[in-house]
């Protein structure tokens, strides 16, 4: 292949694991059984194994729909061993994946604006209480996403809304136990 080629086949790689992923969420928002989004999830697995995580959101995301439809960490090794967008968040929620507990270290955050929230309440020292957290992602966790591409999606006049979720709130009340 050429390289321009190649350029067209990771692009249309990287369309595919999107898609996948609007599947699921969409098939999420409709109210699919555990197994259906499980199986979907598999899809965009191996969608992304083709074309890696392209940032550090989708990784984010990916770890905790992982930990949301308890993929077990074999199924999940290319992601795992991905240190691009590694922090201490992104390391807490891959530990939890691979044994089950997480240790949430204060060395780094990417993209504290955004993520800090999260950080602060999974911390075992974390001030922020579940009521607070809940009370956040209620109230603010939407309007602290307007630089994320999806953002106001539900306006687009090409139906490209698949749904908002909030998918590292819902696996770190998981995690916490906090049904």
């Amino acid at each position: 292949l050429k390289n321009s080629d190649v350029f067209k086949v990771k692009q249309c790689e990287r369309y595919i694991a999107t898609f996948e992923k609007n599947i699921f969420t969409a098939l999420y928002s409709y109210g699919a059984k555990r197994e259906e989004l499980k199986e979907e999830f598999f899809k965009y697995l191996e969608a992304v194994e083709n074309c890696g995580i392209s940032d550090y959101s989708e990784m984010i995301d990916a770890l905790s729909l992982s930990i949301l439809v308890d993929v077990p960490a074999d199924k999940l090794q290319g992601i795992l061993e991905n240190q691009l967008f590694e922090d201490s968040l992104s390391r807490g929620l891959k530990e939890y994946i691979q044994t089950g507990k997480m240790t949430i270290s204060n060395d780094n955050l990417k993209f504290e604006n955004h993520y800090k929230v999260f950080w602060r309440y999974l911390k075992t020292d974390g001030d922020i209480s579940t009521d607070d957290f809940i009370d956040y992602v209620n109230r603010k966790w939407y309007s602290s996403c307007k630089e994320m591409s999806w953002y106001d999606s539900h306006t687009n006049k090409e139906n490209v809304y698949a749904g908002y979720w909030c998918w590292l709130a819902a696996a770190l009340l998981k995690v916490k136990n906090v049904d």
